[in-house]
């Protein structure tokens, strides 16, 4: 008896890795048929994107960070009638909108997949993408020195 098939994955034990940033391949550690353990580092993007958003998180929390310091400054003395309760008042307002933009950068860094810690200057550009889950490799799409666009599949 003669049957055709087909072998396919389970989908529900099956990851696809993704870039989340546009950017040039400079590392790629696994290829087909490689196994792999959850965490694992895969590729190493460079991606100035990412290094923009960094730029930004880091500037916006220093002026977030200053504002405060001055709103504070600012209010003790309009309690004292050093200064204007208006001047104070402006202030306030003013940090509040710079820790709104702070806020508002660090959530654009963590959608590259990436925390607010800081990292070396050198480094501020390298995206590093993880194994979701322990498996085999099946497919591989990234080469050393490719440009990669957002959401592009590397590994299956």
């Amino acid at each position: 008896m003669d049957l055709t098939g087909e072998i396919v994955p389970d989908p529900d034990q099956m990851a696809r890795l993704a870039a989340r940033a546009t950017g040039r391949v400079v590392e790629v550690r696994f290829k087909e048929g490689d196994l792999v353990e959850k965490g694992a580092v895969m590729v190493v993007l460079d991606s100035t994107e990412l290094a923009r958003a960094r730029a930004m998180w880091t500037g916006a929390a220093a002026r977030a960070e200053a504002a405060q310091s001055a709103a504070v400054r600012l209010a003790a003395m309009a309690q004292q009638g050093l200064v204007p309760s208006q001047q104070a008042a402006t202030a306030e307002a003013e940090a509040k909108a710079l820790v709104a933009d702070a806020t508002a950068a660090r959530q654009a860094l963590s959608s590259f997949g990436v925390g607010v810690a800081q990292v070396p200057p050198d480094e501020a550009s390298r995206l590093v993408l993880r194994a979701p889950i322990s498996g085999a490799v099946v497919m591989r799409n990234a080469v050393v020195g490719q440009a990669v666009q957002f959401i592009r599949a590397l590994y299956d």
